[in-house]
């Protein structure tokens, strides 16, 4: 027994461990908006080629029927804004 405690930091490795998941998990979430708006940029880019092509815009109201309220979401979620003295607006997130 002749080992010394006084420098043992039993929860040090649950904190990076929990550091460690949260990174990953924030990496995960930025990474699956990302592809989620350019999916639907780009479906509205095909969407809006075949309306100029076919001269109808029937089929860029369909898509973006479908794609404005992942897009609203994503853009609501990363861009909040800030309150007017600077502080970042956080009242709506979990």
């Amino acid at each position: 027994m002749g080992k010394d405690y006084k420098n043992l930091q039993v929860g040090r490795e649950f904190e990076l461990i929990e550091v460690k998941r949260s990174y990953l998990q924030e990496r995960t979430r930025t990474g699956l908006a990302v592809v989620i708006v350019f999916a639907c940029l780009a479906a509205l880019a095909i969407a809006a080629y075949f309306g100029i092509r076919s001269g109808d815009g029937t089929a860029v109201l369909k898509v973006w029927a479908v794609v404005a309220v992942p897009l609203s979401a994503i853009t609501g979620y990363y861009f909040r804004g800030s309150k007017p003295g600077g502080e970042n607006d956080n009242s709506g997130s979990i």
